[in-house]
């Protein structure tokens, strides 16, 4: 027979200051209407609709309109 094991605990990993690949979560922004964005690929746009805290959608110029999932570090507020 087979001695059950106890579940370890899992430590959190630690990041280094100078790592490239920060691993901390997303600060949520809260977006509003009419408010300008900038996306990483499609530019400075604004914001048409969306839901809070779960997406929004924005209108880039020459890039249509786009909505986006949050929490993203894609899209800031300018």
């Amino acid at each position: 027979m087979l001695a059950e094991m106890s579940p370890r605990p899992t430590a959190a990993r630690r990041v280094l200051a100078t790592s490239p690949f920060d691993r901390s979560p997303a600060v949520a922004e809260s977006f509003e209407l009419d408010d300008w964005v900038s996306h990483d690929r499609y530019g400075l746009g604004k914001v048409v609709g969306g839901e809070p805290g779960v997406d929004v959608v924005a209108d880039f110029r020459g890039g249509g309109v786009l909505r986006v999932s949050l929490p993203s570090t894609k899209i800031s507020k300018v």
